[in-house]
């Protein structure tokens, strides 16, 4: 079922953007709301996606993503929310989603407010399901999709109710891959049916 999910592509005839209910300009042309472009992280594993491409982002927009991250997370929450709720609700053949979980916490993070954590939360109540850390905090090393890097560790008392059961990993930004990827490989690994999505992937998977 996963990976029959909307791949149609926009129409190179469109030429207006989009000026969002934020005030930003998007690149992306305006579409149906019946349609949708995913771009599939092939690297990150069967069924994972991304909503948008760093490519189709006008500067602007993409300043002002980085400037709500870094100083106003509740409020890029609230600007990527209804474009993971559309996800879930036009592909709704996925069938049962047991929780939803967002990759480990950067130590170097841990006191500081992340849009994930409360998207996440926002999100899991719109579609139904948990919200949940499954991850304990790391340390990115080096950047870099082949750099050395240790290796991500779960909560386990967190993750047994989950075996056999299909869990989605949310990020916002997917540079590299390697942190999505990690984060849902290590749950396959342990028998939980695990797809991930991004809400911007960085460059060609």
């Amino acid at each position: 079922m996963i990976n029959q999910l909307l791949t149609k592509t926009y129409s190179k005839d469109i030429k207006d953007y989009l000026r969002d209910e934020f005030g930003i300009v998007r690149k992306e042309p305006k579409v149906s709301k019946t349609l949708g472009k995913y771009y599939h992280l092939s690297r990150v594993g069967l069924g994972s996606f991304a909503l948008r491409r760093k490519s189709c982002i006008t500067d602007e927009e993409w300043q002002t993503i980085k400037d709500m991250k870094d100083r106003r997370p509740k409020e890029l929450a609230d600007y990527m929310k209804s474009q993971f709720i559309n996800f879930f609700s036009l592909n709704n053949n996925f069938g049962s989603i047991d929780a939803i979980t967002v990759p480990p916490r950067s130590f170097r993070n841990l006191g500081k407010l992340h849009v994930m954590d409360i998207l996440g939360e926002e999100l899991a109540k719109e579609i139904n399901t948990e919200f949940i850390q499954l991850f304990l905090p790391w340390e990115k090393k080096n950047r870099g999709r082949f750099a050395n890097q240790p290796e991500i560790e779960v909560i386990m008392d967190r993750t047994a109710k989950f075996i056999k059961k299909v869990v989605w990993v949310i990020d916002d930004v997917t540079t590299t891959n390697y942190t999505l990827q990690t984060s849902v490989q290590t749950l396959i690994k342990l028998n939980i049916h695990t797809h991930g999505l991004a809400y911007i992937c960085m460059s060609g998977n």
